[in-house]
């Protein structure tokens, strides 16, 4: 619960201040389930796991952008994801990674209108979790993980006119990073609302590597895939 504190603060915030500056500010808010299934392995002191049955749950992000008409400025974005795992080994729980982060986005929207809309700008994620191994083939063994990486972020989206329906593609790369992570996703939406509200519902895909190097005792190299549904407001 941790990882929605500060997206939930900030809906509060700009929910606020969003109907006095309805016309000059817009606001939108984006639920994501992600039926995520993990794979992978991870070093611990002198141990490295092996034969790890990583289990499939449902993973939860928020997020919260806020846009403006101000062309030089860039817009922002706020988003917190949940990541948490645990591992099997011979039919018994023998490990627990919590991957959970805050990434802060600044970016530029210079197409931005029903059809279209590109974005691009750069990302500050940070992590801060933990992986445990639990001890059942090996000693009990805690590693806490405070990383901040940067990263480049893409955004596109392409409507179908007449249809309601629109096809969007997002994805943040590490860059300047001994830490190798990306998180690619692509969808297809339906918008169900336009009023004073605009609302969309979708389905896709995702696809996350986090590949961590923290020092010569401790690394990651993990994938998470899977499908997801979404639910989007902006207003």
């Amino acid at each position: 619960m941790k990882n929605y504190v500060v997206a939930g603060l900030a809906m509060s915030s700009f929910a606020l201040v969003a109907p006095a500056n309805a016309d000059i500010i817009s606001i939108e808010a984006d639920a994501q389930y992600w039926f995520a299934s993990a794979s992978g392995e991870h070093r611990v002191g002198d141990f490295t796991t092996v034969g790890n049955d990583w289990d499939s749950d449902g993973q939860m992000r928020l997020s919260l952008a806020l846009e403006h008409f101000l062309p030089l400025i860039p817009n922002a974005k706020v988003t917190s994801q949940s990541l948490e795992f645990d591992a099997a080994r011979e039919g018994q729980l023998a490990a627990r990674s919590d991957l959970g982060h805050e990434t802060f986005t600044l970016y530029y929207a210079p197409l931005n209108n029903d059809l279209v809309t590109v974005q691009f700008g750069a990302s500050l994620m940070r992590l801060r979790g933990s992986i445990n191994e639990l001890g059942n083939d090996t000693a009990a063994v805690s590693q806490s993980i405070s990383e901040d990486i940067g990263m480049a972020y893409l955004r596109a989206s392409a409507g179908l006119p007449l249809t309601g329906f629109s096809i969007v593609g997002q994805g943040q790369f590490s860059v300047g990073s001994d830490n190798d992570v990306y998180d690619i996703e692509a969808a297809i939406r339906y918008r169900f609302l336009e009023t004073v509200l605009d609302g969309h519902i979708g389905v896709g895909y995702r696809d996350m590597q986090m590949q961590l190097n923290k020092n010569s005792s401790f690394a990651t190299d993990y994938s998470f895939k899977g499908p997801f549904v979404n639910l989007t407001v902006r207003f």
